[in-house]
């Protein structure tokens, strides 16, 4: 009897330990479909590094480098701040500046206005009335080649030129913005009435048929030449980032956005090109023989129309550009506008109630790989407005 109650106490402590001993089992494994179903924790996505702003330089920057002898650091600031234009409207024609550097046509040659076929590493051109003006890379001017009359013109003094960073052509003559802020003129002009004694630290240029101004790196303006009409009365201009000579007027563009321009009233050819005075959120501004034309931030135009049933005005359908959309950059010749929309499409105006309808200097269908326009006008603004 004792020893089956100790056999019985010896397997009840065995089978005590035996329990005491066993670990629990490992929680079961989810089944494979289940477990891919789960959602799984995404890394946080590396962010992108913040681009480096372009630095903003003074408007003076070119020049005061290019007077330390920089020449080379002051063609590279010159290259933000000048004014380049890729394409220009003239009398009868169009230019445009191609991105390899060569420039492509349409339009009248009558006199000779389109000679530039073998014109290579172009950075800008700029159309007149009779003649197209090109910027070389190498800071050198060239000029399409006028025949007959127009040979005694003085052109030939562009090929003294050197360090020149814009050009603007105009009514038969050509004006040079050299890398130290002073001014050459070459061609048809009377150059005993014009006075370049107050052209320095000079950062953008424009002509008109007779008078020439000029945007200070300071934001003010000078002129010179014919001022029957007033054209030349921009002295008090300020903070002025943008300018434009129209046919006898001259506009300019303020930091803020806003337009101010000459008192031109008075002339048979008044058509309302200096009714400005309500425009905002400008961002480029050109002016013509009939126009002054405004870029709004948006990418629309807004254009000047004559009000005042002038019997001398007519439009050649450069009214029409208000219609257009996503535009950045623009030139207003006498009979057509051109213009560059963000996609890279180069087109134009088209021109209607005139006798240059049959140049066909509005059907640029055909010019493609135009070059894309730097925007040097935001520069100035950022300086001003930082």
């Amino acid at each position: 009897m004792m020893k089956r109650i100790i056999s019985l106490m010896l397997a009840t402590l065995l089978m005590f330990g035996l329990s005491c001993g066993k670990t629990e089992p490992a929680e079961s494994a989810l089944p494979s479909e289940i477990a891919e179903s789960l959602p799984t924790e995404t890394p946080e996505p590396t962010p992108e590094p913040t681009p480096t702003p372009e630095p903003v330089l003074a408007p003076n920057a070119g020049i005061e480098l290019y007077k330390e002898g920089k020449k080379e650091e002051a063609m590279e600031a010159w290259a933000k701040i000048a004014d380049r234009n890729v394409m220009g409207s003239g009398m009868a024609y169009t230019a445009a500046l191609l991105a390899d550097g060569t420039v492509k046509d349409v339009g009248s040659n009558e006199i000779g206005q389109l000679h530039f076929e073998d014109w290579t590493d172009i950075i800008a051109i700029s159309a007149g009335q009779c003649h197209t003006a090109g910027l070389k890379a190498d800071g050198t001017v060239v000029i399409s080649t006028p025949v007959g009359s127009m040979t005694g013109y003085g052109h030939d003094k562009v090929e003294d030129w050197y360090d020149i960073v814009s050009v603007d052509a105009g009514h038969c003559y050509t004006v040079g913005l050299k890398a130290d802020g002073t001014v050459l003129v070459a061609g048809w002009l009377n150059q005993e009435n014009y006075d370049l004694s107050e052209f320095t630290d000079i950062i953008d240029v424009s002509t008109g048929t007779s008078h020439i101004i000029g945007l200070k790196a300071d934001g003010t303006v000078v002129a010179t030449g014919h001022n029957g009409l007033g054209q030349c009365e921009v002295s008090e201009w300020t903070d002025i980032i943008a300018i434009a000579a129209g046919d006898s007027y001259s506009v300019g563009l303020k930091a803020d956005g806003t337009v101010v321009a000459t008192d031109y009233s008075i002339d048979p050819l008044y058509y309302c090109q200096t009714e400005v005075t309500d425009w905002t959120d400008i961002v480029a501004i050109d002016a013509s023989y009939k126009h002054t034309v405004g870029l709004r931030s948006d990418g629309t135009l807004i254009v000047t129309k004559d009000t005042t049933n002038n019997p001398n005005y007519y439009d050649t359908g450069v009214t029409t550009a208000e219609e257009l959309k996503d535009v950045i950059a623009f030139e207003v010749g006498s009979h057509n506008l051109l213009y560059i929309t963000k996609d890279g499409t180069f087109g134009s105006t088209e021109m209607v109630n005139m006798k240059y309808e049959d140049c066909d200097q509005d059907q640029v269908e055909g010019i493609t790989g135009v070059m894309q326009p730097y925007d040097h006008v935001e520069m100035i603004r950022k300086y001003y407005l930082q």
